[in-house]
Order: C-alpha cells, then sequence, then structure tokens
C-alpha cells in the first residue's frame, strides 16, 4: 500500500448564482389537478360542464352552411383530426382554447352548461 494516497477529499455542491437558479413552478395543469384531488379529499362533487344541445345545433349548421365537412372543419380551426366528430356527437366537449378558435373561424359561440 505504499502507493496510495489515502487524504480525505470532500466535495461540496455548487452553490451557484440565484439568478441562474429557477424555481420550478407548477403548470396549470398540475394545480387543476391538486385541486381535483383536493376536492375529492374533501367528498365534493365534482360537476363536468357539458356542450349545451343548442349550441351543437348550431355548430352543425353554421360547419354546412359553410360547405365544410368535419374533417376540413378540423384543419379550419386547427384542431386535432376527429374533433369535430367527438364534439357533434357528444364523446367529449371543447376546450377554452377549442371554442375561441370554433368561435374565429366558424362565428359560432359555444356555450358550456
Amino acid at each position: 500500500m505504499d502507493g496510495q494516497d489515502w487524504t480525505t477529499v470532500t466535495f461540496n455542491k455548487s452553490r451557484g448564482n440565484k439568478n441562474t437558479i429557477k424555481e420550478r413552478q407548477p403548470n396549470n395543469e398540475a394545480q387543476r389537478l391538486a385541486a381535483v384531488e383536493r376536492k375529492i379529499d374533501n367528498n365534493e362533487v365534482i360537476i363536468q360542464k357539458k356542450l349545451d344541445p343548442e349550441s351543437k345545433k348550431l355548430l352543425i349548421q353554421m360547419r354546412l352552411a359553410q360547405s365544410l365537412n368535419q374533417e376540413k372543419a378540423d384543419q379550419l380551426c386547427g384542431l386535432p383530426r376527429n374533433s369535430f366528430r367527438e364534439l357533434e356527437a357528444g364523446r367529449r366537449d371543447p376546450t377554452g382554447k377549442e371554442i375561441s378558435s370554433i368561435q374565429k373561424y366558424l362565428g359560432v359561440s359555444l356555450k358550456l352548461v
């Protein structure tokens, strides 16, 4: 053991510049999920808003008035494929971003109840 150096070496963490260190902020989805978990823990009833049936009929009428099929309406509004099919069938409800996009391109104001 003549060739080894057994002196103690200590590594310190870099403290870094406070300006370069960013605290991780939770995104909106994380905040929403935390709120849902709090409601579940408190045994509160969670009511999901649905698309108003009259709004659904108006959406279909306006799409047909502009001679758009569901796929072309998806492309025009910048929505994922089959969005209009699912919205019109009632299988899912539009998000706030989708509502504003539909209102912008088709001129339809959708209501959630």
